[in-house]
C-alpha cells in the first residue's frame, strides 16, 4: 500500500518536526514546511491525501493558505486541517469549515494527533 502524502506546514520548526516524526513512524509520507509560500509551491508540484496548516503565521493565515491552496487544485482530494494554540472566535470557525477543514488544537500528544489524522484519512 502506497504511503499517503502529507504536508504539515507550521511556522513553529518545532511543530513541524514533532508532527513530521509522529506520522512518518505510522507510515505517511510527510512533507514539511515553516513557509506558507513555499507550501503552495509545493501543493502546485504535488498532490498530497493532508495538509495540515497553522492558523497564525506572519506571511499568511491558515485560512488564506486553505483558499490559495484550494484554487491551485479545485480538483484535488486533499483533507484539510488547521492546527491551532488560540481560541477561536465564531467568524474564525465559520471560515475553517466553509473551506471544508477542520480544526485540531495544539499542543497536542502526538499519538492523538496519529489517530486524529488516520480519522481524516478514512
Amino acid at each position: 500500500m502506497a504511503k499517503i502524502p502529507v504536508l504539515v506546514l507550521d511556522d513553529d520548526e518545532d511543530i513541524t518536526l514533532l508532527t513530521r516524526s509522529a506520522l512518518a513512524m505510522h507510515g505517511y509520507d510527510v512533507t514539511e514546511s515553516n513557509d506558507p509560500l513555499q507550501a503552495l509551491e509545493l501543493v502546485g508540484e504535488r498532490e498530497f491525501g493532508l495538509i495540515l496548516v497553522d492558523i497564525m503565521m506572519p506571511q499568511m493565515d491558515g485560512v488564506e493558505f486553505i483558499s490559495q491552496a484550494r484554487q491551485l487544485r479545485p480538483d484535488a482530494p486533499t483533507r484539510y486541517a488547521v492546527l491551532t494554540a488560540k481560541k477561536l472566535d465564531e467568524a474564525q470557525r465559520r471560515a475553517i469549515f466553509d473551506l471544508g477543514a477542520e480544526i485540531m488544537t495544539k499542543p497536542f500528544i502526538p499519538i492523538k494527533l496519529v489517530e486524529r489524522v488516520a480519522e481524516l484519512l478514512r
